[in-house]
């Protein structure tokens, strides 16, 4: 059997915050495949990722054996097209990942501002992370953890996934659930 590497971003104590990894690791327990971790600290990834993945500077990234996959939704597909055995998505892939990419954006901004700012204390470069923070959400981390905003944005993502949940069960009525992100 081929060697999986599958490098994830972990916080300074070693726990694995990034959902898009949990994503693979589990397609990659669902189809009974064994793998190695790499964790990675913020500065870690920083330096080491676009070394190991010709410039791809985010996690998760997949090695199996000599083919490397970037981008937690191609990991998936690439797991599933190649493992047939335990199959995570739909006939319908295509339908899927319309779906996926419409519900997406929307999810991640309010998901954005609700979590990265908790994350702080929690990496080994917190000047860095403030500053992605600012990026990702064209704010401050001060003014996304105040009360009245904080609370907004928890309350549109709570909604965001209500009608997420909602929609994929009104696809999938009378199948198997399957990871679509």
């Amino acid at each position: 059997e081929e060697k999986r590497v599958l490098y994830e971003l972990v916080t300074k104590d070693g726990r694995s915050i990034s959902p898009y990894v949990w994503r693979v690791k589990a397609v990659l327990s669902l189809k009974g495949l064994k793998y190695e971790s790499k964790p990675l600290t913020y500065t870690e990834l920083a330096d080491q990722v676009p070394k190991v993945a010709n410039g791809f500077t985010t996690v998760p990234i997949l090695f199996d054996g000599d083919t490397l996959v970037k981008d937690s939704w191609d990991i998936c597909v690439y797991l599933d097209q190649t493992y047939p055995q335990n199959t995570i998505f739909p006939a319908n892939l295509k339908q899927a990942a319309k779906y996926f990419a419409d519900a997406s954006p929307a999810l991640f901004s309010p998901a954005r501002a609700v979590v990265l700012p908790k994350m702080l204390g929690h990496f080994d470069e917190e000047a860095k992370l403030v500053q992605r923070v600012k990026e990702r959400t064209g704010t401050t981390v001060e003014a996304l953890l105040a009360p009245q905003e904080y609370g907004k944005n928890l309350k549109m993502l709570q909604m965001l996934l209500g009608l997420t949940q909602k929609s994929l069960q009104e696809q999938n009525k009378g199948t198997e659930a399957y990871i679509l992100g």
